[in-house]
Order: C-alpha cells, then sequence, then structure tokens
C-alpha cells in the first residue's frame, strides 16, 4: 500500500476540505495518507509538522464499507 507523508499547509487544508469534508477532525500539521490519494483506506493525523515514527496521531480514519471513520486511537 502506498504511504504519503504531507505536512505543508495547502495539503492540510486540501484534505480538510477533500476527504475530511464533514468530519470533525482535530487540528492537525501534518498526515500519512496510506492508499490511492482519490480514495485512501487510511489518514493519520498528527499535531506536530515534523513528525517521527515516535509521535502518536491525534487521529486515525480507515475506510470502513466505502466510508472513512474515525478509530480510537
Amino acid at each position: 500500500m502506498k504511504s504519503l507523508f504531507c505536512n505543508t499547509v495547502l495539503d492540510c487544508n486540501w484534505l480538510r476540505e477533500t476527504h475530511l469534508r464533514g468530519h470533525f477532525a482535530p487540528a492537525f500539521r501534518s498526515f500519512v495518507l496510506k492508499g490511492n490519494e482519490d480514495c485512501p483506506m487510511v489518514l493519520e493525523l498528527y499535531g506536530r509538522k515534523n513528525a517521527t515514527i515516535h509521535d502518536n496521531p491525534v487521529a486515525v480514519y480507515r475506510r470502513e464499507m466505502g466510508e472513512l471513520r474515525k478509530t480510537t486511537y
């Protein structure tokens, strides 16, 4: 599965306006998108702009039955 790390303001705004539209997402400054950009399987949101593998995400969304759903982390 393809993974993409993004941490620009433009990328975060794009994510809010597309895949997170209609979701209450906590504040985030970077994210990892897993899967296809048009239909991601997993979104991991991070509070730090330069998140590392040691950081815990502030929220995780997984595609279930065709829709992104926030999972408990």
